[in-house]
């Protein structure tokens, strides 16, 4: 074999032979979303599907009674001061 036959087989071992080696790897992104869809694509237990409802019901509550406890507070500040300003 002469320099020329092995620089050309050098360079034809180093090139990738296949598609999967020239395709470019996916992002983190769409590895992540990848995960996400193949996990809700999956079979639903029924026995735990109360779980996110119970979940869903007490972020309600907490959000409805503090709003409620923060408007009653504002409006019972705000009756108060009012009263204060009548007076003087």
């Amino acid at each position: 074999m002469s320099a020329n036959d092995l620089e050309n087989q050098e360079k034809l071992e180093s090139q990738p032979t296949s598609d999967s080696e020239n395709s470019v790897k996916p992002t983190r992104r769409e590895v992540i979303k990848e995960q996400v869809f193949s996990h809700f694509n999956g079979k639903v237990e029924s026995r735990d599907g109360y779980i996110p409802l119970l979940a869903c019901c007490f972020v309600t509550g907490l959000t409805d009674g503090t709003i409620y406890n923060c408007m009653y507070s504002v409006l019972k500040n705000y009756s108060r001061m009012m009263m204060l300003m009548r007076r003087k």
